[in-house]
């Protein structure tokens, strides 16, 4: 009752799409939306849902949501010879990132020295980095 009362309250999504993958028929369903306790989680859920607070969340899913639609028609796209191959090899590109399949830029050797980086768990400021470079002929 809990899970289909997150669910169904983020409003994303198709509700026959949520009840199959909560394995939960339209008998089962008609049960609990009558129950009292799940218009009291549904209330609760969509609250914390449409919370100031959950905006950033709020639009990764809806996005992330549309993107999922678009997918299918992007994979038609690549396949077809008729769609230019400019288009094909950047749907390509796009469905490469989308996966985390990009290749991520290596770090650069500097030759010598060192780098120490301190974050302090405040994700709102930049981590402190401290670096220094070799000096040549000292030892230490």
């Amino acid at each position: 009752m809990t899970a289909l009362a997150k669910e169904l309250s983020t409003g994303v999504g198709e509700i026959s799409d949520v009840l199959k993958s909560l394995e939960i028929s339209d008998e089962e369903y008609v049960l609990i939306t009558k129950h009292r306790r799940f218009a009291t989680l549904m209330a609760q859920f969509k609250t914390e849902w449409e919370s100031v607070d959950n905006t950033p969340k709020r639009i990764r899913m809806k996005a992330a949501l549309a993107l999922e639609t678009c997918i299918a028609e992007m994979v038609t796209q690549v396949h077809n010879r008729e769609t230019p191959l400019a288009a094909r090899a950047a749907l390509v590109t796009a469905m490469g990132k989308i996966a985390g399949l990009e290749k991520q830029p290596e770090q650069q050797n500097t030759g010598g020295g060192f780098k120490v980086t301190i974050n302090l768990g405040d994700t709102t400021k930049p981590p402190v980095t401290i670096e220094a470079p070799t000096i040549e002929g000292e030892a230490l």
